[in-house]
């Protein structure tokens, strides 16, 4: 084509112009420029359509690769879709939990209210019965004071004859005190056994009522077994909740019932057992009192014996010190400044102790202060123990105790009608109780069946919603098959044409193994009949051989037989080796036979392998129909399967939901009704602890004035002790004139006791002063029952002292025989004591033990001189006693002249008690007032946290509404947010991406077409038509610049289109050419043409 070109262009140029074919229509017509022109056009043509069948194969190479590449896109797009709407089932999903949820969540809102209308209603109830009971125990509480003020009016007189009554009452008090409690333990055992029957009826009507809905609701029952699983459990866990809660209930009231009763009984025997306690503690204290005042004169007396010998000590020092000093002050100054080298000494050891006592001043200080408090009282109380010793008489004492225990007694008899009206006032309240309890129980038991109507009715509910679910899932189910049925049958129809195609491949394989399978057989049946041949003749000559041998050794054996003996060996293995031969021999000949049976069936086996390739083809034709079937009918099962397992997975998520919310809801109701539960134990504990703390407070303020009187009596012993080193350090200045002027001390010493006392007495004024300034407050409400306990604490003191003075006098004989030996014990404990208390203040200093010890030694060394030298002086100290017993005469004479003032103090103490019984009534009244003021108190506290609750309750209620409303506005404005929510940027790009993807990818794909399309219907120069291009007949692809171009508006005859590209509807379509990969079957179903029987002519 391209040589032909250019001889046609070379013979242009050269001016050659008549030896060219023309067209024989208009050769007239044209001229030799317009042939100029054409031939240039037809070179430039045939250039292109060499440089395009250069090009052709690697075109089609890449529309194939491009091929590939476009079905892996389009099926990973696919794939990608389908994650996409995986995900976007799962937030549809989502959405629906969501719904549910709030579903669920306004069930319980009206759940919430509902109980809260009954909390309320309960709330008032027990309002109202907090009320009742107020109103009661005013009312119980006037009488009895009313009923306490008449008795003991009557029971001064009638006490004598109510003393022989009273064994009797008290045996018959305990017989009914068992038998009331036998009847309240006979009582509760039948609550018990009554609400026990009544649960279990309900059980039983439960499981009646259960049976009857089974029997109802088979189908359903079917269909929701799962959920009747679920609600059975439920339903034991709520049983066994019920039975645990009853089981505490009745615990924990078993449990105030007997604490209930442990307090009656412990109430009455406490009272009778602390006033006992009482009477025999103030004996006691007395009594210690006694023995404490006879120990401190004991030690009085022994310490001024040590002092006296320590005098002579300091004599002795004072004699080596004379030339130093020889006045008093300068003795005292030396042994101050020997003291203080001693307290140098020991600062070490004693600075830890220095720190605890700081810390110990401040309450040595408040115990001073009350102690200067007792001292001016002690000093009554001393004067009236001088004026009791003077009593001989015990009959005034007896018929004092004998009116004391009348009163004791009146006193009891009134407490014990309080504690009778009290246990009938704790019965009318247990009783009051049980009856709450019941009706507890009733509400329960009315609660749990509202509970069960609930239930029932969300179970309706929920099967309504689900229904109406399972609908909606069914709608769309039927319209995402419909949408999948549609896709199915697209892929359907796309691997029909598949299988189609690759049908007619699997053909032609089959055809050509089927060839190359026979030929196979052929060549290996001529082999197999060549080797059986060779093996046939290799076996006969092996027989003949065979056969030639046995003969020769036959004849070889029958030869050397008869002369040979020693052959019998050799004959034996002949014989073995002929008998082998022989297997052989068969084994050959078995051969044979396997061979020719194997020949027979390779033969059988040929027809039956072309019978069975002929059923093989049938069969995988219908194998084929079946599958396509199969896959159409598997897809449908797969899609309808999946269906299935999401609509399970929703119900089985729906039924999960439900019970999770059950549960929750469940929960929360158990919860609300157990803090109710805690809120009212709260309060009545609240109120039995106040008046506990109450109780206690009464008993503190009684055990504090015992621990103040206590105190008191450690003060005055402390200050006695100060006092005794004050007498002591002055009996160390005046021993050397201790003989002369022993009268002058104790008119000295008197002195002195009379100033403290009056500074004391200021001091107690001051701080009295000042205490009442800060804590009148305090004092307002203790001081009644101070001045009450302070008075029967004189008037027994008074009494118990008359009784030790008797003693002491008895004693006192004897006593001083045993201060000699008295002496010497003290001296001994004492030295004890102060090595004892010197080392355990010094255990957590280890460095100052070494120091302490050698002092300790030193000290110990010298109190065992001061014993050497304490024997020597006893002989001088007796004549101290005598003159003490001298003293005691003198004192015996003073305490006859303070008995006359014992008698008026009597009679003084007698006003006393009048006083104090009016000071009793006055502050049983000031009681009354109080706690009538705390019921007050009480009931406007109650009040006020009342309306606090509601108030708090119905804040919470309506910010639960808000925060409902809002979390459903919330909702809402997400669903909507959701419907009308914006495509993300990535998903937006990915789009973009995919969609500009598709656009290349389908101009690609459509330049390729129309160039694939231009290519072969330039290839038409190829044709021997090369001739008839100026023909008059049109041919495709060939441009024709002479003809006609027609108007918009006209209609020819001739066909519509003149242009190079071709026209593939027409008539006049060329073959495509033979061999060429474009013309595929599968691509272009047209024949290719036939190889040209002649050679193209070119124009020379």
């Amino acid at each position: 084509m391209a040589t032909s070109a250019k001889m046609s262009f070379n013979y242009y140029q050269n001016g050659k112009y008549g030896t060219l074919p023309g067209n024989p229509s208009g050769g007239s017509d044209m001229s030799q420029d317009m042939h100029l022109k054409m031939s240039k056009k037809i070179a430039q043509l045939t250039k292109v359509i060499y440089a395009l069948n250069t090009k052709n194969d690697e075109h089609e190479s890449v529309i194939q690769t491009l091929k590939e590449q476009h079905e892996e896109q389009i099926q990973q797009l696919l794939s990608e879709t389908r994650d996409k709407i995986l995900t976007y089932k799962k937030n549809i999903d989502e959405e629906t939990d969501y719904a549910d949820r709030v579903t669920k969540l306004e069930a319980t809102i009206t759940e919430f209210e509902r109980h809260k209308i009954d909390a309320l209603h309960k709330f008032e109830v027990y309002k109202k019965q907090a009320e009742d009971r107020e109103m009661r125990l005013k009312k119980e509480h006037s009488q009895k004071y009313v009923a306490l003020s008449q008795e003991v009016l009557v029971a001064k007189k009638n006490f004598e004859e109510q003393l022989s009554k009273f064994e009797l009452w008290r045996s018959q008090v305990d017989m009914e005190k068992e038998k009331a409690l036998e009847d309240l333990k006979k009582a509760h055992e039948k609550e018990v056994d009554e609400i026990r029957h009544f649960h279990r009826n309900q059980n039983d009507d439960w499981l009646n009522e259960c049976a009857k809905i089974e029997d109802k609701y088979k189908d359903e029952v079917e269909r929701l077994r799962t959920t009747c699983e679920t609600l059975t459990s439920e339903k034991q866990k709520y049983v066994d909740e019920y039975d645990n809660k009853l089981q505490k209930a009745q615990a924990f009231y078993e449990k105030e019932l007997e604490a209930l009763r442990n307090s009656k009984d412990s109430s009455v025997s406490g009272l009778m057992q602390t006033m006992q306690e009482e009477k025999e503690k103030m004996k006691k204290d007395f009594a210690a009192q006694q023995a404490e005042m006879k120990k401190q004169v004991d030690s009085l007396v022994s310490q001024l014996s040590l002092r006296e010998e320590e005098v002579e000590k300091y004599h002795k020092q004072l004699r080596q010190l004379q030339d130093s000093a020889k006045d008093k002050d300068a003795t005292s100054a030396g042994l101050y400044q020997q003291l203080q080298e001693a307290k140098v000494e020991a600062s070490d050891a004693l600075t830890k102790l220095k720190e605890l006592q700081s810390e110990l001043v401040a309450v040595n200080e408040r115990c001073k202060e009350q102690a200067q408090d007792l001292l001016a009282k002690s000093n009554t109380i001393g004067q009236l123990e001088g004026t009791n010793l003077q009593k001989t008489q015990k009959i005034t004492q007896l018929e004092e105790e004998i009116r004391k225990l009348k009163d004791r007694l009146s006193w009891l008899e009134s407490e014990r009608r309080t504690l009778e009206s009290q246990k009938n006032s704790l019965n009318s309240e247990q009783n009051a109780q049980l009856k709450a309890l019941e009706r507890s129980l009733e509400d329960l038991s009315i609660e749990k069946q509202t509970m069960v109507t609930r239930l029932e009715k969300e179970v309706q509910s929920w099967r309504d919603k689900h229904d109406s679910r399972e609908k909606e899932l069914m709608d769309r189910n039927t319209t995402e098959v419909e949408q999948l049925q549609r896709s199915h049958k697209d892929a359907l129809e796309r691997e029909r044409q598949r299988a189609l195609t690759e049908m007619n491949q699997a053909n032609q394989n089959f055809n050509r193994k089927y060839e190359e399978e026979i030929e196979k057989l052929n060549a290996e049946k001529a082999k197999m009949m060549s080797e059986f041949e060779r093996t046939k003749s290799e076996l006969s000559t092996k027989l003949s051989a065979a056969e030639a041998e046995v003969k020769r050794l036959d004849r070889i054996i029958q030869e050397h037989e008869s002369g040979l003996g020693s052959a019998s060996t050799t004959i034996a293995n002949l014989k073995e080796a002929s008998h082998r031969l022989q297997v052989e021999l068969e084994k050959a000949r078995d051969e044979v036979r396997t061979h020719k049976n194997n020949a027979a069936t390779l033969k059988v086996d040929l027809d039956k392998l072309r019978s069975l390739h002929e059923n093989k083809m049938k069969e995988a034709k219908s194998e084929l129909k079946n599958k396509l079937d199969q896959l159409s009918h598997d897809l449908e099962n797969k899609w309808s399967e999946t269906l299935k397992t999401q609509c399970a997975k929703l119900k089985q998520e729906l039924t999960q939901q439900k019970e999770d919310e059950k549960k929750a809801a469940l929960q929360q109701l158990s919860r609300l009704k157990d803090e109710e539960i805690k809120a009212s134990k709260k309060g009545w504990e609240n109120i039995v602890n106040d008046l506990q703390k109450q109780i206690t407070d009464l008993k503190s303020n009684l055990s504090m004035a015992e621990s103040n009187t206590a105190d008191e009596i450690d003060k005055i012993r402390r200050e006695a002790e100060q006092e005794r080193e004050e007498l002591e350090r002055k009996i160390s200045n005046l021993s050397e004139e201790y003989t002369k002027k022993i009268a002058i001390m104790e008119q000295s010493h008197n002195q002195e006791i009379e100033k403290t006392i009056q500074q004391k007495t200021l001091e107690i004024q001051d701080l009295e002063k000042s205490l009442q300034g800060r804590h009148m407050e305090e004092m307002q409400h203790h001081l009644t029952a101070h001045k009450a306990a302070l008075e029967s604490v004189k008037s027994e003191a008074q009494r118990a002292h008359q009784s030790q003075m008797e003693e002491e006098k008895v004693k006192h004989s004897q006593d001083l025989e045993n201060l000699k030996q008295d002496m010497n014990n003290q001296h001994a404990s004492y030295v004890e004591e102060l090595t004892y208390s010197h080392e355990s203040q010094l255990e957590s200093a280890r460095l100052e033990l070494e120091r302490a010890v050698e002092i300790s030694k030193q000290r110990d060394q010298d109190h065992a001189a001061q014993v050497e030298e304490l024997q020597s002086e006893i002989g001088q100290r007796e004549q101290h006693i005598k003159n003490l017993q001298e003293e005691i005469r003198s004192l015996q004479s003073s305490i006859e002249r303070l008995m006359s003032e014992i008698d008026k103090k009597g009679q003084e103490i007698i006003k006393i008690r009048n006083d104090a019984n009016l000071q009793l009534r006055k502050k049983e009244e000031v009681l009354t007032k109080r706690h009538q003021h705390d019921l007050d108190c009480v009931k406007s506290d109650f009040k006020r946290e009342s309306e606090d609750m509601v108030t708090e309750f119905t804040e919470a209620q309506n910010i639960l509404t808000d925060k409902i409303s809002e979390l459903q506005i919330l909702l809402e404005e997400a669903e909507e947010r959701y419907n009308n929510r914006e495509s993300r940027t990535e998903d937006l790009e990915l789009i973009e991406q995919l969609r500009n993807a598709i656009q290349e990818r389908e101009q690609r794909m459509k330049t390729l077409i129309d160039e694939k399309r231009y290519y072969q219907l330039e290839l038409v120069n190829r044709e021997t038509n090369f001739n008839k291009v100026f023909n008059t007949n049109q041919n495709v692809g060939v441009i024709n610049p002479l003809a006609k171009k027609p108007k918009k508006g006209e209609r020819s005859s001739a066909p519509a289109k003149q242009s190079s590209q071709p026209n593939l509807n027409s008539s006049h379509r060329l073959d495509p050419l033979p061999h060429s990969p474009l013309h595929a079957e599968n691509l272009n179903p047209t024949k290719p043409l036939p190889l040209p029987a002649f050679t193209k002519k070119f124009v020379k």
